[in-house]
C-alpha cells in the first residue's frame, strides 16, 4: 500500500509539473518568440517588406501626421492630404531597413521605470509606427553624449536598443518634408497637350502619332527637340516652400493678375493639370497654385525661364517633312521645264530612290526666316505666279472614306527668285507664311 501511494503521489506531482510545463511555454511563448527579444547587436532593428506596408505614423511632441497609400502611390495626410514625395517613402524605408542594432539592454539590466526614464523611452515624445507586418510603434529616446546615437524601444517592451541616429532625424522634419515638391506629376509619355497662356498671348502644342504641332499662334509643326526640352523644364519645375495659410485671394495677384498659367492634358483628359503663376511674393519667389492637388506655393524666379521661350524656338524648320512611302508622283516645273517622277514596279526602285532623295532635301533644308505670305510679298518675291514648282503627289486607287481615288496633293510648294543675299523664298500653298531657305533648296528641281 505504501508503494502504490508513493507512486500516485509521484504521478501527480509529475501531471503537476507537466501541466505547469505547458502553462509557462504557453504563457511565455510570445515572449520567448518575440522579436524584439530576437534581436541583437549587429542585426538589423526592423525587419520588413515595404510593399506590404500600408501606412507609416509619425508623433513628434504634440504634432503627428500620417503617411498612407493609396493605390500605388502614397499620400501625406495632416488633416487634408497631399502627395507625398516618391523619394522620401523611400528613403525612410531604407533608412529604417538600415538600422543596425549597436547595443542592447535587457530588460533584466533595468530595474523599474525609473531606470528606464533614464533612457528617455517610458514617455516618449517622438514615435514611428509602421503598420504592417512589423513590431509595435518604435519610441525614440534619448540621445548619446555625441548626439550620433539614440536610445530606442518598442510600445509594451522593456529592453532598450542604441542605433545610430540617421532614421531619428530623418522622422524629426517637418510633414512638408514628406510632401512632393513637383510641380506637376504628369507623365510625359502620356501628355498630349500643352497650353501656355501669358498676358494676352496663348501657346498651345498638340501631340500626335506624328509627333508634336504649334496649334496657336499659328498653326505649323513642331521641332521635337525643341518641345521636349520645353516639356522637361516644366515637369522637372519644383517648389521652393508651400505656403500654409492662404488668404482669400489664392494667388495674391492683386490688381495686376497672374503671370502665366500651363495647363497640360493627359491622353484621355478633360479636365488639365494646371500650375498658375501669380504675382511676386515680398519674401521672394512667386505664388503659385497647383491643381488639381489644390495647394498653394512659392516657386524661385529662376524656375520661370521656360516662360521666355519662344514660338520660333519651337518651329520645325525644315522647309517640309514628306513620308516618302505615300507619294506616288513628283511634278517638277523648272521654269518651263517639266518632269514627272513616278513611283513604279518597273523603275526597279530608281525612282523610289528619287523620290526618297527628294524628301530628305526638303527635310534637311532649314529655315531661316518667316516671312507673313500677305499678297504683296507673295508678289514681291515672284511666289504669286512662279516660274519654279515641286508638287508631291499621292494616287488613291479607290474610293475611301477619307479621300475619294484619284490624285491627291500632299505637298505643293513654289519656288521663288533668289533674293540678293542669294536665299531662296518658298511658299507652300495654303500657308500663312513665306519661308526663307538657302540656295541648296534648288537641287530638289534637277534630282538624278
Amino acid at each position: 500500500m505504501e508503494a502504490a501511494s508513493v507512486n500516485r503521489i509521484f504521478t501527480g506531482l509529475l501531471v503537476l509539473v507537466a501541466a505547469g510545463l505547458i502553462v509557462f511555454v504557453a504563457t511565455t511563448a510570445k515572449w520567448r518568440l518575440s522579436e524584439v527579444r530576437l534581436k541583437a547587436p549587429g542585426s538589423p532593428l526592423f525587419e520588413f517588406e515595404p510593399s506590404q506596408i500600408s501606412s507609416v505614423k509619425i508623433k513628434n511632441g504634440d504634432q503627428s501626421f500620417l503617411l498612407k497609400r493609396v493605390d500605388a502611390d502614397w499620400v501625406v495626410s495632416t488633416g487634408t492630404d497631399d502627395i507625398a514625395a516618391p523619394e522620401a517613402i523611400q528613403q525612410l524605408f531604407k533608412s529604417a531597413l538600415g538600422t543596425i542594432i549597436l547595443d542592447r539592454i535587457d530588460a533584466s539590466e533595468i530595474k523599474g521605470d525609473a531606470n528606464l526614464s533614464d533612457y528617455g523611452v517610458l514617455k516618449s515624445g517622438l514615435q514611428i509606427d509602421f503598420k504592417g507586418d512589423t513590431p509595435p510603434s518604435l519610441l525614440v529616446g534619448k540621445s548619446t553624449s555625441d548626439g550620433s546615437r539614440n536610445y530606442v524601444s518598442f510600445q509594451n517592451s522593456k529592453t532598450v536598443f542604441l542605433i545610430p541616429n540617421d532614421l531619428v532625424r530623418l522622422i524629426t522634419e517637418p510633414p512638408s518634408s514628406f510632401r512632393d515638391r513637383r510641380l506637376t506629376t504628369v507623365d510625359p509619355d502620356t501628355l498630349k497637350r500643352l497650353e501656355i497662356r501669358r498676358a494676352n498671348t496663348i501657346l498651345e502644342l498638340d501631340r500626335s502619332p506624328t509627333g508634336w504641332r504649334i496649334i496657336k499662334p499659328i498653326n505649323t509643326p513642331a521641332d521635337e527637340q525643341a518641345v521636349g526640352k520645353l516639356v522637361d523644364q516644366i515637369l522637372h519645375l519644383r517648389l521652393k516652400e508651400f505656403v500654409n495659410n492662404p488668404t482669400t485671394d489664392p494667388l495674391l495677384t492683386g490688381t495686376a493678375g497672374e503671370k502665366a498659367r500651363i495647363s497640360l492634358y493627359q491622353e484621355g483628359d478633360t479636365t488639365p493639370s494646371t500650375i498658375t503663376i501669380g504675382q511676386p511674393a515680398p519674401e521672394g519667389g512667386y505664388y503659385t497654385r497647383i491643381e488639381p492637388r489644390h495647394i498653394e506655393c512659392l516657386i524661385a524666379d529662376k524656375n520661370l525661364e521656360f516662360l521666355s521661350t519662344d514660338i520660333n524656338q519651337l518651329r520645325d524648320r525644315s522647309t517640309a517633312r514628306l513620308n516618302p512611302d505615300l507619294i506616288d508622283l513628283v511634278r517638277i516645273n523648272n521654269g518651263g521645264a517639266l518632269r514627272e517622277i513616278k513611283r513604279t514596279p518597273a523603275a526597279q526602285g530608281v525612282d523610289t530612290e528619287t523620290i526618297t532623295q527628294l524628301a530628305r532635301i526638303l527635310k534637311s533644308t532649314k529655315v531661316t526666316e518667316f516671312i507673313p505670305a500677305t499678297p504683296i510679298d507673295l508678289e514681291k518675291h515672284h511666289l504669286d505666279a512662279p516660274a519654279r514648282r515641286l508638287t508631291f503627289v499621292s494616287v488613291v486607287s479607290e474610293n475611301t472614306p477619307e479621300s475619294p481615288a484619284g490624285e491627291q496633293v500632299v505637298l505643293d510648294l513654289a519656288i521663288g527668285e533668289p533674293r540678293t543675299d542669294g536665299a531662296i523664298p518658298v511658299h507652300v500653298s495654303g500657308s500663312p507664311e513665306i519661308l526663307i531657305v538657302p540656295s541648296s533648296i534648288l537641287q530638289a528641281l534637277t534630282p538624278p
